[in-house]
């Protein structure tokens, strides 16, 4: 896998849903015209838009400097086309507010740029895939959440896992598709859907204890099989190693609801659900479960 430094700009309509309920035509004719601005400014300053998501852009930059430069252009077209229109909070605390953008950039880019990938292996065969594009399609069969789809995952991650016996990734995948294959009954033999499912969570936190995926996959993998107090302690080490991982804060609602003290877990949802722009349907489906 190819690793390589890039300046990630992140800009989204602040008001968005108050300026939407004043006007909805004007605001969305202003969202596109911004939107229009800001990918004009991100192509001439030498930047590729990574994603749109809603009022929102995702754009990469090889140069940190072309990045800040195109971001202040951006919010000065933006401010000249609308001057008097009010944001629809006050802040008092400008640490506050970096600390929740940074929140906001670290629970959507990853996924952003996974979808990224997924597009750009769409229409290759995976009989040419290396392990990290099996990987990445494994992943994507994954996140359909139905049983065809997930034994699917499965055998395209054992292949994963074949060829690089040493990589974190397959076997982490192949985790989180057998805890779905036990969480969602899929599986015909529950016992050893269980079993495979403890090993592989050992297994990668053998590998990489420090990765929050690994300790996530360790938490989901224990509330599934009924040690809660060793799911949370998990989910506090994932939480403590990236806590704007929006999928582990919606696992931390779980063992408040398994407690009966859903005003907890409904918050802990929201938080999730507020951070991840991309929020898959289990999220909305577990809030569900909280009454």
């Amino acid at each position: 896998m190819t690793r390589r430094l890039a300046a990630i700009l992140y800009a989204d309509v602040a008001g968005y849903s108050r300026l939407t309920g004043l006007d909805e035509g004007g605001t969305h004719r202003q969202l596109s015209a911004a939107l229009n601005a800001a990918a004009d400014e991100i192509k001439s300053h030498g930047g590729r838009v990574v994603h749109y998501a809603g009022d929102a852009v995702l754009a990469e930059f090889s140069s940190v400097v072309a990045a800040l430069e195109c971001a202040m252009r951006v919010q000065q077209a933006v401010a000249t086309s609308a001057e008097g229109i009010q944001e629809d909070r006050e802040v008092d605390d400008v640490f506050e507010l970096q600390g929740e953008i940074t929140a906001i950039i670290a629970a959507n880019l990853g996924e952003a740029l996974w979808q990224s990938e997924a597009k750009r292996i769409s229409n290759r065969s995976e009989l040419d895939f290396d392990v990290y594009e099996l990987c990445i399609r494994a992943t994507q069969l994954l996140h359909r959440m139905d049983r065809d789809s997930i034994m699917r995952s499965i055998a395209v991650a054992e292949r994963a896992y074949a060829l690089g016996p040493d990589e974190l990734l397959p076997g982490v995948i192949l985790g989180f598709c057998h805890v779905l294959m036990l969480l969602h009954g899929y599986t015909d033999d529950p016992p050893a859907t269980v079993q495979t499912t403890v090993r592989l969570a050992r297994e990668a936190l053998a590998k990489d204890e420090a990765n929050p995926t690994v300790q996530r996959l360790a938490a989901i993998t224990f509330l599934n099989v009924g040690q809660t107090h060793k799911a949370q302690s998990h989910i506090g080490r994932a939480l403590g190693l990236n806590p704007y991982d929006a999928d582990v804060l919606v696992a931390q609602a779980v063992p408040f609801r398994l407690a009966g003290n859903y005003d907890a877990a409904v918050e802990w949802h929201e938080i999730g659900i507020r951070y991840n722009r991309h929020a898959p349907p289990y999220y909305r489906a577990s809030l569900g479960l909280c009454g």
